[in-house]
């Protein structure tokens, strides 16, 4: 795959080649997230700068090894292996489910920087990326913000999409 878009400060998560606009709109099952589901193995990209706040190391799936059970083992990890980048503007981006990740904890993240590869570990039924955005702990939809970003509009601010509404 090639590289991903870069738009000043935002880019794509993934390859432009293998998202559609249908992928980037479809509402999350729960929750305002988003779910691109894709082959193991798929470079995922940071679509924002920031700094790694958070890695998860859980190199399993959820429902292989038993953590949808009424007695499940103790290190049960929904995200799997997982990177969270904190933004100066308040923003975190989760990205859950991966196979393997390209940074560490403290890092600087650039927009579009190869992060990780996408998996199926965690709370995850099928190989894809779970991309979760939180402004100030809250969280907000992805779609408003990555739409445009795919169509090659101005991207909004962070602020704006959280008073989207948002179908999950």
């Amino acid at each position: 795959c090639e590289a991903t878009d870069v738009k000043g400060e935002w880019a794509l998560p993934l390859p432009r080649e293998i998202l559609t606009v249908e992928m980037l709109s479809a509402p999350h099952h729960t929750y305002p997230a988003l779910d691109l589901m894709v082959p193991v193995g798929t470079p995922v990209y940071a679509v924002t700068g920031g700094t790694v706040a958070r890695i998860t190391n859980w190199n399993a799936n959820w429902w292989e090894v038993g953590c949808g059970r009424s007695n499940p083992p103790a290190d049960c990890h929904s995200c799997g292996i997982g990177i969270t980048i904190q933004h100066p503007d308040g923003l975190r981006h989760t990205y859950c489910h991966n196979s393997r990740h390209h940074v560490t904890v403290g890092d600087q993240i650039a927009p579009g920087q190869h992060i990780a590869d996408t998996g199926n570990t965690g709370r995850s039924g099928a190989p894809h990326l779970h991309l979760e955005f939180r402004i100030d702990g809250q969280r907000v939809c992805p779609q408003p913000l990555m739409i445009p970003l795919f169509e090659g509009s101005p991207v909004g601010q962070t602020s704006e999409a959280a008073a989207q509404d948002c179908s999950f």
